[in-house]
């Protein structure tokens, strides 16, 4: 069942002789309580045009479609998720959805083939979006585009977002059997930017990131075959310190890619024997980056690389081969 709580004089469900409109520029707010799927999607289906809408969800509700939880157009629906939504989905596109989860995994995906583009999710203390591909397909592709991953935020009385303390949110997660696609996208985030990766030593999947923002403490690319990222601008104004890049597929390329802080790349943990790293046409801070001052802005001396032994790293600026040295 679910609970509606209104403070514009009209109804969800009220209509005169006419439509259910006729209150449609009142300016507040509309919230409803779900606590099963049916009514999850009962909610968004009969969400109001012109009042924006929050939907709580309080407990874990699993939805099969993404089209039951693509709002009418004309409305502002926000999905604030106590529990978790779990959508299994394949061949499908989500569209247009707004998720606000403060604690937990808010929502996740389970299926091959997914499209998730012009959404928003919000997180708090974990992961704000969570995508896992089972298919054993490797032609299988997962595109995020033109989407914003953000931390958990709360707006002071100006309208102005003021982000919560509830640790270190991670912004994406997938397990790719096949291609994690990524584009057009912010991800804003105090933890890790995105971890991708199956988990396992075994190689699956690939990765590709293009024109994306990401602002966060750092990413984690794990035992892909190959991870291109380009035109991708990498910050982080949470605290200060470097970030870090765990570079764990096979071949990792950042290409036009421009760095705002210092870099530590590491191997991920569970780390491709050999590693690539090549660096293409990519500046800090508007400096461009050689193969001769590489080292003054990323740090590869970290331990799980080639020196001490565990790991081969192949370090590449512009198609030059650097030597790295434990100085």
């Amino acid at each position: 069942g679910f609970s509606v709580q209104i403070l514009a004089t009209q109804y969800v469900y009220e209509e005169d002789s006419f439509n259910n409109q006729y209150d449609l520029e009142a300016a507040f707010p509309l919230s409803v309580t779900v606590t099963d799927s049916e009514s999850l999607v009962e909610a968004i289906a009969n969400a109001p045009v012109g009042a924006p809408t929050t939907i709580l969800v309080m407990e874990n509700l699993a939805v099969d479609s993404f089209d039951d939880l693509e709002a009418p157009e004309g409305t502002d629906v926000t999905l604030g998720i106590v529990g978790t939504i779990t959508v299994t989905a394949s061949n499908d596109t989500l569209e247009g959805i707004q998720t606000l989860g403060a604690a937990g995994y808010p929502f996740a995906i389970s299926g091959s083939n997914v499209t998730v583009k012009d959404s928003t999710f919000v997180g708090g203390s974990n992961t704000a979006l969570w995508l896992s591909d089972y298919s054993d397909t490797a032609d299988s592709v997962t595109t995020i585009d033109n989407c914003v991953i953000e931390e958990y935020y709360t707006l002071d009385e100006n309208g102005n977002k003021v982000y919560q303390s509830f640790g270190n949110t991670s912004g994406l997660r997938a397990k790719p059997n096949g291609t994690v696609n990524i584009t057009n996208s912010t991800i804003n985030v105090k933890g890790a930017g995105f971890q991708v990766g199956p988990s396992t030593s075994t190689y699956s999947g690939n990765l590709n990131i293009n024109d994306t923002y990401i602002n966060s403490q750092g990413v984690s690319i794990s035992t892909v075959n190959s991870a291109n990222l380009t035109n991708v601008t990498f910050d982080y104004t949470w605290y200060d310190g470097a970030m870090y890049i765990y570079a764990g597929a096979k071949t990792n390329t950042f290409e036009n890619c421009e760095f705002k802080k210092a870099v530590e790349f590491k191997s991920s943990n569970w780390g491709n024997k050999d590693v690539t790293v090549e660096i293409n046409n990519c500046t800090f801070n508007g400096v461009a980056i050689t193969a001769e001052n590489v080292t003054e802005y990323f740090d590869f001396t970290e331990s799980w690389f080639n020196l001490n032994g565990r790991d081969n790293l192949t370090l590449k600026v512009n198609g030059t081969t650097v030597t790295l040295t434990t100085d």
